[in-house]
């Protein structure tokens, strides 16, 4: 059914456990666990949405090539993406939701990594893989 809609251009949005089969996961459009959705009561949900830390972020390879896949993707000359337009990235290549590695935004996520810089500027922000410098 996913693989249907997803061919008639229809974003699929997923929820379930964390023991959801992984093709289900990576077919629809975003895919997000019920534990990151849990409320502060629940001690065990409160667990597994608690932040990841740059390293094991950045030992995540799925994460990591999808990240920096989708900043290159949107990147213009100078390397710096629009965070917008990695977001768009991110969201054709798999399903990410930053709140399954415990980030409320896409961008705390990508910060959090430390393999990016990232840039404010007035109400733009921008990204930039730390290897293109």
């Amino acid at each position: 059914l996913v693989m249907r809609l997803l061919t008639d251009g229809v974003k699929v949005y997923g929820f379930g456990e964390k023991k959801t089969p992984e093709p289900f996961v990576n077919a629809c459009s975003i895919f997000t666990y019920v534990e990151a959705l849990g409320d502060s009561g629940d001690t065990q949900a409160a667990q597994t949405t608690r932040p990841r830390t740059a390293k094991q972020l950045s030992g995540d390879t799925r994460l990591v090539q999808i990240l920096r896949n989708a900043v290159e993707s949107a990147s213009g000359d100078d390397g710096w993406s629009k965070k917008g337009a990695v977001g768009t990235e991110v969201g054709n290549q798999a399903s990410l939701d930053p709140r399954n590695y415990g980030y409320r935004k896409l961008t705390d996520l990508v910060e959090a990594t430390g393999l990016f810089e990232v840039k404010r500027q007035e109400l733009s922000v921008w990204v930039r893989d730390k290897r293109k410098r």
